[in-house]
């Protein structure tokens, strides 16, 4: 049981507490008048503690839907959503907790939606010549930068038959 179950189950009892008292018997008792009074008192007491009743199971089964939205909207954290008025609105007029956060998070949805779609299309793509991670070779010894002697010895080297290869 978590801490806004608890919080929910104290203020029905709040409410049932503060209920006011039915009239004990007095030396009116046995008057119409006395007997109407008592009667109208147990309704009320009556009336109220199922409304309270009625309000905490409502509020149960929105849990349990909030719950259940979870599998489709991970991120859906009810506690939170019950800040927003618009969300609330939304629950008051019977629409589905998740149905409910979905309206009110359909632009962060439909983001998500396209970036994983392209993350799935991009690692279905096959890879393109130009964007190939090895696409050109890499030297360690840049020609250009070589002195006018170096450049002498690696022809004096390649004439007498050797490979020269810059590393």
């Amino acid at each position: 049981m978590n801490e806004q179950t608890t919080t929910c189950e104290a203020a029905a009892e709040a409410e049932i507490v503060a209920a006011p008292e039915v009239p004990a018997a007095s030396a009116e008792a046995g008057t119409p008048a006395a007997e109407t009074a008592a009667v109208d008192a147990g309704r009320s007491l009556l009336e109220r503690f199922l409304a309270a009743q009625a309000r905490y199971l409502r509020y149960r089964a929105l849990r349990r839907a909030a719950e259940a939205a979870k599998a489709e909207f991970p991120e859906l954290d009810f506690d939170a959503a019950l800040d927003d008025p618009d969300f609330v609105r939304l629950i008051r007029a019977g629409v589905d907790p998740g149905a409910a956060w979905a309206v009110l998070h359909r632009q962060e949805l439909a983001q998500d939606r396209r970036a994983a779609q392209a993350r799935s299309s991009a690692e279905t793509r096959p890879a393109e010549s130009a964007v190939r991670p090895a696409a050109a070779a890499l030297y360690r010894t840049d020609p250009k930068k070589l002195t006018r002697q170096q450049r002498k010895e690696l022809r004096r080297r390649a004439s007498r038959g050797e490979t020269v290869t810059l590393e």
